[in-house]
């Protein structure tokens, strides 16, 4: 009886055994399986906010590339702006060349009429209406040149720093472009290192990254504000040039409306004056033929009375003596008038070579020429003496309308000789100047 407990109690302290390691390996496996399943919890967990993260670094890093394209874009755009305000300014300043280099044409062409009219004669050279246009010219071209001068000397300054900030905006579109690639370098999946256990060591890198973590933000919004500065500085300059060319433009078609009003009167002035002078020419020609008419006749008619003179006659030799003096007034007087005469043709001759001046002759100078800076006169051929008929060469000798009135003269005192009357008939106003003769000298039989 004893061996049968005993053998139940073995049973049964076997089956405990084997119920005990049953619910302990079932309450193992069920604390393991929490764990596996908290840890797996913990794991997706983990993995969702990576996610997130990644996500959220993404998001920031996709923010920052929509920015710079923004800023490249604005840049790309200022760009072409400052590229139209160059060619503006380009233009601008080959304008005021242009208009410059005219300016100096006519200004060329002043000088050399003011030098050509200080040849003129003492008596020719006071201040007229053409000199005071003249030296009004000179002063209006000189004004003009410098201001074109300095508003083309701004002009190349605004296209400096025009070009400066497009190199400016170009620099720094491109280093945006690089941190866009990296950007997108960044946002592109990477592949894991191998697992596998390796002997070899790491090198270590120095490279430094191309934005910290803590410090992207920080100089993406700094490199944000340099761009928008040097867009607004852009926009500020391509304003001031176009304000610029606009009142250069103004200024250009009113120096040019100016100095082609001052041009006009010179011009009017040097006809008027070269009309002037050619009139006064003429009738300075005219009466001096005149006078050597009348001094021809008047010493002839001296003569005559002088040879019939009676010594005892002192009445009559008085009135011969102030025959004599007014002779001696009228030959004066011709010489003064031959003079002026003078003095008229050389004034008329520099004022039409002042109408004749042009701007490269005026430019022009004797070394370029290779010759003299002034035409040589020809030489006046020399009469030659012929003894056969003297009177031919006294008629070479003398000028058109002198020789006129030397052959109406002589028609007068022949027929005067052959008629013995003091008034002779003669062609082209003869009587008319008989009497400007008989008034100027009294006759001696009165």
């Amino acid at each position: 009886m004893q061996g049968n407990g005993d053998h139940a109690s073995w049973t049964r302290a076997t089956s405990d055994r084997m119920l005990r390691a049953s619910s302990l390996a079932s309450l193992m496996l069920t604390n393991l399986q929490k764990y596996e399943a908290a840890e797996a919890a913990g794991k997706k967990a983990m993995a969702e906010q990576a996610e997130r993260a990644a996500g959220l670094v993404k998001l920031q890093a996709k923010n920052r590339i929509k920015k710079l394209n923004e800023n490249i874009d604005s840049a790309l755009q200022c760009m072409q702006k400052i590229e139209t305000t160059v060619t503006n300014l380009n233009k601008m300043q080959s304008m005021l060349r242009h208009e410059r280099y005219f300016e100096y044409a006519e200004l060329q062409v002043c000088q050399k009429r003011l030098a050509l009219r200080t040849k003129r004669p003492a008596s020719e050279g006071f201040q007229d209406a053409l000199q005071c246009n003249l030296e009004e010219e000179e002063a209006v071209l000189l004004d003009a040149r410098d201001i074109l001068l300095q508003r083309e000397a701004d002009m190349k300054q605004r296209r400096r720093a025009s070009l400066a900030l497009r190199a400016d905006l170009s620099s720094d579109a491109a280093r945006q472009r690089l941190q866009v690639e990296h950007e997108n370098a960044h946002l592109k999946p990477s592949l894991l290192p191998s697992l596998k256990p390796t002997n070899k060591p790491k090198k270590q890198s120095f490279a430094k990254p191309l934005f910290s973590p803590t410090s992207r933000k920080a100089e993406a919004e700094a490199e944000y504000e340099a761009t928008h500065i040097i867009v607004a500085r852009s926009a500020q300059v391509m304003q001031e040039a176009e304000a610029q060319c606009a009142y250069s433009a103004g200024l250009v078609k009113n120096l040019h409306a100016k100095t082609g009003t001052v041009v006009q009167n010179v011009w009017a002035s040097m006809e008027l004056r070269t009309q002037e002078l050619s009139t006064m020419k003429k009738q300075i020609e005219s009466k001096i033929s005149d006078l050597d008419w009348s001094i021809h006749k008047a010493e002839q008619d001296i003569e005559r009375h002088t040879k019939r003179l009676d010594p005892q006659d002192k009445e009559k030799m008085m009135l011969i003596s102030a025959n004599r003096a007014l002779l001696d007034s009228l030959l004066e007087t011709k010489s003064e008038l031959t003079g002026d005469l003078q003095s008229k043709i050389a004034a008329l001759d520099i004022d039409s070579s002042c109408l004749r001046v042009t701007a490269q002759k005026a430019y022009e100078t004797p070394q370029s020429k290779g010759s003299a800076p002034w035409p040589v006169p020809k030489p006046v051929p020399r009469v030659e003496e012929n003894a056969a008929n003297p009177q031919d060469d006294e008629e070479q000798a003398v000028s058109t309308p002198e020789r006129k009135a030397h052959k109406a003269l002589q028609q007068a005192l022949d027929a005067g000789s052959a008629e013995k009357e003091p008034r002779v008939s003669s062609p082209e106003s003869a009587e008319g100047r008989l009497a400007d003769v008989a008034r100027l000298i009294v006759p001696v039989d009165a």
